[in-house]
This record gives C-alpha cells, structure tokens and sequence, in this order.
C-alpha cells in the first residue's frame, strides 16, 4: 500500500510539473535561472581557481571577499530588491533583464578590464546586488506565474513552481563548473565571454 501510494503521488508531482513547463511565463523563468545559474558556476568556479594567480588574493582576503559578498547580498534583500522593483514598475521581468544585463558586463570587465584587487572588490557590489536580485526576483515570479495558473490548490502549484527554481540552479552547479573548467583550459578570458553570452541569452527570454 505504501508503495502504491508513493507512486501515485510521484504520478501526481511529475503531472504538476510538465504542467508547470507548459506555462510560458514559467518556463521562461525557469530556463532564466538555469542559464544564468550555469554563467555564475563558471565564473565563481574559476575566479576561485584563478585569482590568486591574477590578483594576488591569499586564503584569508578571499575570505574577505565571499564575506563582503554575501553582506552585500543581505543588505540588497533586505532594502533594495522592493526598491527596484517599485523602480521597474514592479515588473519581474524587467528587473531579471536589468539584472542579465549587469552581470554580463561584470563578467566581461572581470575577464578584460580589471586588474587590480581594488577592482575585483569595487566590481563585487554591481555583481552581488544582481545577483541577490536575480535569486528573489526569478523565485517570486516562479511564485506568481504558478498561483496565477494554477486550476487547483494554488499553494501546492507554487511551492512545485519554487522547487523547480531551485532544481534549475542545482543543475546549474552540475553543469557550470565542468563547462567553466574546459573552457578555462584553452583561455581564462573566455569564460567571461561565454558567461556573458549566457546572461543576454536568459535576459532575452524572460
């Protein structure tokens, strides 16, 4: 009995989630965050790997440097992500393809334009706010698009909307890192391109 009835739930999740595909405004997101997931893997992958080489960081100022990034990401969640909304005209869109737009020209300056350690940390407060804005704003879109078209009971769509944001990025962190570490292989400038090439993909289609 048991099984049966964990088969037929899994019957039941697999239906809600195809379902969910269907939805234009939801499978927009969901490729957003998955091709834009993929560009942060690549870049956080290989700045670890690279930036003691190019910029002299040792252990302790790298740890400095994910600090600061990650007090950067709670001030812009707490203060700034209704900011900018209010300042879109509270699109989700809008505000995902500003967002796009911000990181691929952070991966570019990272990978040609900037060369000192100064810069890597001025360059991390456009990078942290765009992305703590693009994980907010793509998992409250998911939210609204899948309460919008749900048929049923609307908090369980949601809540399978969000589940499938965060799948996207762990397959992000599945894909990002091998395809960063190939391309970094032939030339580390590359990456910032193909990552960049992959935040204008995303933003032009959500």
């Amino acid at each position: 009995c048991a099984c049966l009835v964990g088969s037929e739930m899994c019957i039941r999740d697999s239906t809600v989630i195809l379902r969910l595909l269907r939805e234009p405004a939801i499978a927009r997101v969901v490729f957003y965050q998955t091709a834009i997931g993929i560009a942060l893997a690549m870049y956080r992958t290989t700045f670890s790997m690279s930036v003691g080489e190019r910029f002299g960081f040792d252990a302790a100022t790298l740890g400095y440097y994910q600090s600061a990034g990650a007090v950067l990401g709670v001030l812009c969640n707490t203060f700034l992500v209704g900011w900018l909304l209010a300042a879109v005209g509270h699109s989700e869109s809008r505000l995902l393809r500003a967002c796009g737009g911000v990181l691929a020209a952070c991966f570019v300056l990272y990978a040609y334009v900037v060369d000192t350690a100064v810069g890597v940390f001025v360059l991390l407060v456009p990078f942290s706010v765009a992305t703590s804005c693009v994980y907010t704003v793509a998992t409250a879109a998911l939210s609204k698009a899948a309460a919008v078209g749900a048929d049923g009971d609307g908090t369980t769509t949601a809540g399978t909307a969000i589940g499938l944001g965060h799948s996207s990025r762990s397959l992000s962190g599945i894909v990002g890192p091998t395809v960063g570490g190939y391309i970094a292989a032939a030339r580390f400038e590359y990456v910032g391109v193909a990552a960049a090439v992959l935040a204008l993909a995303s933003s032009a289609f959500v």
